[in-house]
């Protein structure tokens, strides 16, 4: 029997153990173990890379070590900022490299006209959709989408270019996101009659083709466009927007061909059943998650622009500017050398302008920035990283200022700010620091490492200059290429 295109051939061993179905099954299918090879078992809801916990009254950039976490990102609480499939427990994953690496086989493969298949959560279970290239679809690899998937042949394509194209939604009298994801099914001008796989192939291509213009489709076909959300996945967390994404990533025309996998009784196949499908076809496994996990990884990554020296009131520091994947601005106030053998105090502030430059009574921030400077300066070396927010002044302080706990009220910086900071510090070429934190957290204990930066200590930032600010803790690679 020949091998369907796009599907990679299996070895000797792969075929054998594609062969051991587990009994009652009814499927043909075996089961995988729970939690085995990219595994899409469920953590607890809102656990995001087992790294460090921005807590909401934490404060500006304060940071709690999670136990057993091993590394440091951040674990930020149930409810924050994802909805999206939950990552496996036995994956492996917990960093954002595994995360990486999957999307990067996926990348690789779309990019070769391969097939992928990307698997989300849905429903309270999983459904998985084999992915392909608009631009690398051929007769065969539709044929084999439809005989291995069993679904229906969709295909995701930005609802921008198909408003351009004229392609109007499935029911015009719909209201809500389904008017613009829905769209009428289409076929190419001129093509036969019947549903031919080389055909659909042909209107699949067009659809990805920029230069395809409305009259080039005729309505209804036989090819069911998807319109996908502007942002992706970090705006909808959904197959057709993780294809549209993957495929962008890849390099290759905005649009992917989807077909959801099928089990042999017509429903949607289950997690186990996908899992074998990933291993019998060496299809590379990627998750919806794994795909915002990237993208917003991607974001956060920072590209230096330039330097001034910037005398202020605590001392004369060194500005250096930076820029992320949003377009926001961010400054590292460095003060002496991080190069010593102290290693440097370090706060991240999160922008409050109503607070930072008008002085708001609404908040404590600009107390906060000046201390922080202040205790820098004393320390002789350290870095405050001031971050650009999202929502600039509209942000609430998590308490009234100065209220009962005795120390002025800051705002919290989430995860992804976090990040930020971490990769100004790595830029910067600091890799362990002491973080000053709100008083509550410095008694925390620590656990070792955070990505890519280390961090030695939780030093109270509403205290007055002690052995802490200058102990050596231990020496530190510098400020690198920031010197």
């Amino acid at each position: 029997m020949q091998r369907p295109v796009g599907i990679p051939a299996m070895d000797e061993n792969s075929a054998r153990r594609s062969t051991e179905v587990s009994a009652g099954s009814g499927r043909g299918c075996a089961e995988a173990t729970a939690g085995s090879e990219r595994g899409f078992a469920e953590v607890p809801a809102g656990t995001r890379r087992g790294c460090a916990e921005v807590l909401a009254g934490s404060g500006c950039g304060c940071v709690e070590v999670s136990a057993g976490s091993g590394c440091g990102c951040v674990e930020v609480p149930a409810g924050s900022e994802r909805g999206t499939a939950e990552a496996s427990a036995g994956s492996g994953r917990g960093s954002v490299g595994v995360a990486a690496g999957s999307v990067r086989a996926a990348v690789g493969a779309l990019r070769d006209g391969r097939m992928v298949l990307v698997v989300g959560a849905e429903g309270g279970g999983y459904r998985g959709h084999l992915v392909l290239a608009a631009e690398h679809a051929t007769a065969e690899a539709v044929n084999a989408m439809t005989t291995v998937g069993r679904g229906l042949v969709q295909v995701a394509v930005p609802s921008e270019a198909l408003d351009r194209l004229e392609i109007p939604p499935a029911d015009p009298t719909a209201t809500g996101p389904g008017r613009k994801l829905f769209r009428m099914p289409v076929g190419l001008a001129g093509a036969g009659a019947g549903v031919r796989a080389s055909e659909r192939a042909r209107t699949v291509r067009a659809l990805a083709d920029p230069a395809s213009r409305p009259g080039d489709f005729t309505r209804p076909g036989q090819v069911f466009p998807l319109g996908c959300a502007d942002g992706g996945v970090l705006a909808v967390p959904a197959p057709p927007e993780a294809a549209v994404d993957l495929a962008r990533l890849a390099g290759v025309a905005s649009a992917a061909a989807m077909c959801e996998v099928c089990a042999a009784d017509g429903e949607p196949a289950e997690l186990p059943e996908l899992h074998e499908l990933g291993r019998r076809h060496r299809l590379p496994v990627v998750s919806i998650d794994d795909v915002v996990e990237y993208r917003r990884r991607e974001l956060a990554r920072v590209h230096r622009r330039g330097t001034a020296r910037i005398p202020l009131p605590a001392g004369e520091f060194r500005a250096y500017g930076f820029t992320d994947g949003l377009g926001r601005e961010h400054i590292a106030f460095v003060y002496g050398h991080p190069v010593s053998t102290i290693t440097p105090l370090v706060r991240v502030h999160g922008e409050c302008l109503f607070g930072d430059a008008l002085g708001s009574l609404r908040c404590d921030c600009r107390t906060g920035l000046d201390h922080a400077l202040r205790r820098i300066a004393r320390a002789g070396h350290g870095v405050l990283v001031y971050i650009r927010s999202r929502e600039g002044f509209t942000r609430e302080p998590t308490r009234p200022p100065s209220s009962g706990t005795g120390h002025p009220a800051t705002h919290p910086v989430d995860y992804w700010d976090l990040r930020t900071a971490f990769d100004i510090l790595d830029e910067l070429g600091i890799h362990e620091i002491r973080l000053l934190t709100d008083p509550a957290l410095a008694s925390r204990p620590l656990r070792p490492a955070v990505e890519p930066v280390r961090i030695l200590g939780l030093i109270p930032l509403w205290e007055t200059v002690s052995r802490a600010d200058t102990e050596p803790v231990s020496r530190v690679g510098g400020i690198g290429r920031a010197s």
